[in-house]
């Protein structure tokens, strides 16, 4: 919702990452993931239509959001319209580094460790796990992860 105009379209992260990369010209390696209701499988169509590859998660539920703009484009409201089906959470150890040294990137290295684990076809938990121990790894040093699959696993063995 704009003073100039009301739309109503599909939106959010994945929808804008998805319409970038399919203008971008090797998008091979690029994959939508998403929970999403029956009724908007349509949208997902749309997605796959410019040639990208979409997994849809059944939901019961899709996220809705309202965004309104004030003349002034930095001024903006949003509302959550409907809500996701319920997460399910999983307890993930922590693992104590030695000495944190730099915190700089853990979040990208959690992430990183968590997705390579999970396009392996690891658990929820085993990839969480791994991702925790890299990312303790990562704490105890300067600048990016530099450590190697045996030293996560011998992390999450201690």
């Amino acid at each position: 919702v704009t003073p100039k105009q009301t739309t109503y379209m599909a939106g959010g992260t994945s929808y804008y990452f998805s319409h970038a990369f399919s203008r971008l010209k090797d998008f091979s390696h690029y994959k939508l993931v998403t929970a999403l209701a029956e009724t908007e499988y349509p949208s997902a169509e749309a997605i796959r239509d410019l040639g990208i590859d979409v997994k849809i998660i059944p939901s019961r539920k899709t996220v809705y959001f309202e965004n309104i703009y004030g003349d002034n484009p930095d001024d903006r409201n949003q509302r959550v319209l409907a809500k996701a089906d319920p997460f399910e959470f999983h307890r993930i150890p922590a693992f104590p580094p030695k000495e944190v040294v730099d915190a700089t990137g853990c979040g990208d290295t959690y992430a990183a460790g968590y997705l390579y684990k999970r396009s392996q076809g690891a658990s929820y938990y085993d990839a969480g796990c791994f991702a925790a121990a890299m990312s303790t790894l990562k704490l105890e040093h300067h600048g990016p992860f530099s450590g190697t699959e045996e030293d996560i696993q011998a992390i999450i063995n201690a």
